[in-house]
């Protein structure tokens, strides 16, 4: 279990593909000057679906909790900058 940072920074998500396992937590810490999100393409009733909500320029989301899932990966965009995306990739291991 790990808390793993994600860092929004230049219109990019870095690192922009992570790799998580079941239990580890993610934060995404804003560095730029504009609001950001972090929200999953995933439907939103399925366990992998989340959505941080606004973050402010220099702020860090809440933490997301990586549910205990078999899943390969899942992308995941800004709502106000939608060609931002980043991949979440996941192991039970």
């Amino acid at each position: 279990m790990a808390e793993i940072v994600i860092k929004i920074q230049g219109h990019q998500y870095i690192p922009q593909s992570q790799a998580l396992k079941g239990r580890d937590t993610v934060v995404w810490k804003n560095m730029t000057g504009q609001v950001q999100t972090a929200t999953s393409d995933a439907p939103t009733d399925q366990p992998l679906f989340f959505d941080t909500g606004d973050i402010a320029p220099g702020e860090t989301s809440q933490p997301w909790a990586v549910p205990d899932v078999a899943w390969p990966e899942i992308d995941y965009h800004s709502k106000h900058d939608p060609e931002m995306r980043g991949t979440l990739s996941f192991s039970l291991k």
